[in-house]
């Protein structure tokens, strides 16, 4: 046998294998789930969704799985690794849609090199879990912000808001009809904390002065020793055009991000 040919069997029987390792099961008459031989580090199998278009041509979806398995497993998924996994995925010819890897096969011919380039980007942005760093206590607002990545919030960061006596910078702004302003706090101790509430909220009142549909979230660091930095004195002033919510119960601000507005 010609060392061509070997290499050639070689070929033949690897794709045989992954073909063996294939599964898909339907979940309606458009849309079918295709399981693959390949996996993530947690041992779970990448999965991709197809959805026939009108015209023959198929849109392919990672439903969310890799930006959802790096945030489970402790990656800050900030707008700066949101920009990586894009960067990844135009080289495959991959789009990221909201926090979905997508690509699109105009017909049969296309389907085939359409699933694999999904495939390597769904294993490349995996891949960005090596950025994680366990042991290194993360920025308040880093964590803020891959907590609204996990909850698949589509956020504006650094969002500038006008009030009725000046323009104001907010940390976090989420609409899709819901007029979310969140400014993430951490002061270092109970006078700044003070300090800190006032001056948001003379910033949340003058924006609400201008318009009362915004609804004005302000998330306290009450990690470790900084649950004491928040007193009675140092919430005062946030209650009245702000909702505080603790870092250590976001339930609120989760229902707020669900809700359409008020």
């Amino acid at each position: 046998m010609q060392d061509t040919d070997r290499c050639l069997t070689l070929v033949n029987a690897y794709v045989g294998a992954l073909r063996e390792g294939f599964e898909a099961e339907a979940v309606d008459d458009k849309r079918c789930l295709i399981v693959t031989p390949f996996r993530r580090p947690d041992g779970e199998m990448v999965e991709v969704e197809a959805e026939m278009l009108p015209g023959g041509s198929f849109r392919m979806s990672d439903v969310g799985d890799s930006i959802g398995y790096l945030h489970v497993n402790g990656l800050s998924v900030t707008r700066g690794v949101l920009e990586d996994i894009k960067r990844l995925s135009r080289s495959y010819g991959v789009s990221l849609d909201g926090y979905e890897l997508t690509i699109e096969a105009a017909n049969q011919s296309a389907w085939g090199q359409a699933l694999h380039s999904i495939l390597q980007a769904t294993l490349a942005a995996t891949d960005l879990i090596q950025k994680r760093r366990p042991y290194e206590r993360l920025r308040f607002e880093d964590a803020v912000e891959a907590y609204l990545v996990g909850q698949r919030a589509i956020y504006d960061p650094e969002y500038t808001v006008a009030g009725e006596v000046d323009t104001h910078r907010v940390r976090f702004h989420v609409d899709s009809g819901r007029q979310i302003l969140i400014q993430p706090l951490s002061p270092a101790n109970e006078p700044s904390a003070y300090s800190w509430a006032e001056r948001w909220a003379f910033r949340f009142n003058d924006i609400k002065q201008r318009n009362r549909e915004w609804r004005c979230f302000a998330v306290l660091d009450d990690r470790g020793d900084r649950r004491a930095v928040w007193s009675d004195r140092a919430l005062r002033p946030l209650r009245k055009d702000a909702s505080p919510v603790y870092w250590s119960d976001t339930s609120l601000l989760a229902a707020a991000l669900v809700s359409e507005s008020l």
